[in-house]
C-alpha cells in the first residue's frame, strides 16, 4: 500500500468497524422485534440504525472519492452522483464490463 493512502486506509477501517457495530446493534433490535405487536420504540431504533449504516457507507465513498480519485460531486444530487462515480471508478479499476 502506498504511504500516501495509509490515513485513508485507517479512516476506512474505522468506518467499517462503526458499520459493523451498527449492524450488530440492528440485529439485536431486530431479534426483539415482534411483527404482531406495534412497538413505537423498536421501529424508530431500527430506522436509525439503517440510516447510520447508509451514512457509514456514504462516508467511505466520500473519503475514497476525495483522497483517491481526487474528485467529489457537488450540487443537489451529489449523493446519487457519488454512488454512480464510485461504481464507474470501480469498474474502470477492475476492468469490469
Amino acid at each position: 500500500m502506498k504511504k500516501e493512502y495509509k490515513e485513508l486506509y485507517e479512516d476506512v477501517l474505522d468506518e467499517v468497524r462503526a458499520i459493523q457495530e451498527t449492524l450488530d446493534r440492528l440485529c439485536e433490535v431486530r431479534n426483539k422485534f415482534d411483527t404482531q405487536v406495534k412497538d413505537y420504540c423498536i421501529e424508530p431504533a431500527m430506522g436509525t440504525y439503517l440510516m447510520n449504516f447508509y451514512n457509514g457507507v456514504e462516508n467511505i465513498l466520500k473519503r475514497v472519492s476525495k483522497e483517491y480519485y481526487q474528485t467529489m460531486p457537488k450540487g443537489e444530487s451529489w449523493h446519487k452522483e457519488l454512488i454512480v462515480l464510485s461504481s464507474v471508478m470501480l469498474q474502470s479499476e477492475l476492468d469490469i464490463s
